[in-house]
């Protein structure tokens, strides 16, 4: 498993935050539950976001743009269509 980007921080109660970015359009979903599973740390919460086409838009005429923040997520399609995604999950802390 590749990973291009990660950020760690700590959210609501007891829980941390990570956000990965796999590298390409790879599809690291399974392999960040295993992962988790097989270190005993209960994974709450992994879902995909996804540039929308206006943030593609953006990052092609304006250069570097951020995924958009979590009100604009998506579920991920199984076959990806091209654009960027990054996975987010949620572990409490030990």
């Amino acid at each position: 498993m590749q990973i291009e980007e990660l950020s760690v921080r700590k959210g609501d109660q007891s829980l941390i935050l990570a956000d990965l970015k796999p590298e390409g359009n790879a599809e690291i979903r399974a392999q960040v539950f295993t992962a988790f599973a097989e270190a005993k740390i209960p994974l709450l919460e992994m879902k995909s976001v996804r540039a929308s086409l206006e943030d593609v838009f953006l990052e092609l005429t304006q250069g570097d743009v951020q995924v958009p923040a979590a009100g604009k997520e998506t579920e991920a399609p199984d076959h990806p269509s091209g654009s960027e995604g990054t996975e987010e999950k949620e572990a409490m802390e030990e």
